[in-house]
């Protein structure tokens, strides 16, 4: 296969993978998504499996069902609505689907416990409008922590960086980003998908690009490392948002922003973005 071919490919299963990504809660045909790639629904096929692991079907039911169990943990949507949304015709047909995934019944799950964690790691808590990033990325698969740091020697933001058509490739010139689409109290470990992401100015174009949505999100900044990373994250999302009714859209990804100390590149704060609907 060319270099030209490869790239194509690639290129292609990413917009793929993209879109399912952002219309979970419609209709989704293998047809459909195959003629978006630019390829016949039997070739996708094979190749969406071999990029991703997982047959299309397989991949969009996972999704589907982990999504699900997330509102159902974190909303108060009845059990029905949440079947319907996760593209299931019958409230049976979800429950099944879902007990066979996680091993017991949708309203066993939603009385389930929650994590347990203190926020020891988590002020300055407050509600913001966020403006749309058009974002260049890279996908790292696995437990967040093995992502690394920005400010690590061989980073994927350092390598994102060095894409950009820009004179500027300095980490402190830049907005740098974690995109988190999966609670790891839901998703295996080796499934879970964290996108490490620069902010695009105006002037500079990429063929594939993930965009973090414009809307309110609750800020908070998280005042440690990466190992505690994940506690505030379900601090916020299980017990302060459960404390001040303050509801999580779902249908939006949660992300984290890192602030550098500009002597050495260090951590200095992460700056964490949960999306939540507006009253």
């Amino acid at each position: 296969m060319s270099n030209n071919n490869g790239e194509r490919e690639h290129s292609a299963l990413w917009r793929a993978l993209l879109y399912i990504q952002n219309h979970l809660d419609d209709p989704l045909s293998l047809e459909e998504i195959s003629a978006l790639a630019g390829y016949s629904p039997f070739h996708f096929h094979r190749l969406f499996k071999k990029f991703s692991g997982e047959s299309p079907k397989t991949y969009i039911r996972r999704l589907r069902l982990e999504s699900a169990a997330f509102r159902l943990k974190t909303g108060s949507e009845p059990i029905t609505d949440i079947a319907f949304g996760s593209g299931f015709f019958t409230h049976e047909s979800f429950t099944r689907a879902f007990a066979k995934a996680f091993g017991m019944t949708p309203s066993r799950y939603k009385d389930s416990s929650i994590p347990t964690v203190s926020g020891a790691h988590v002020n300055k808590i407050e509600k913001v409008y966020f403006q749309k990033r058009n974002c260049i990325f890279i996908r790292h698969l696995g437990c967040y922590e093995s992502s690394g740091l920005p400010g690590d020697r061989n980073s994927l933001w350092r390598k994102l960086a060095a894409r950009l058509s820009t004179s500027t490739k300095s980490l402190h010139d830049l907005e740098l980003f974690g995109i988190c689409h999966d609670d790891p109290s839901i998703t295996p470990a080796a499934r879970i998908r964290y996108d490490t992401a620069i902010a695009l100015g105006q002037e500079q174009h990429q063929n594939t690009t993930l965009v973090i949505p414009a809307g309110f999100y609750l800020k908070a900044n998280h005042v440690s490392g990466f190992r505690d990373l994940t506690d505030s994250y379900h601090y916020l999302i299980y017990h302060w948002c459960a404390s001040y009714s303050v509801r999580i859209d779902g249908h939006r990804s949660l992300f984290e922003q890192f602030v550098l100390n500009k002597d050495d590149d260090s951590l200095q704060c992460i700056k964490i973005f949960i999306p939540i609907e507006q009253n």
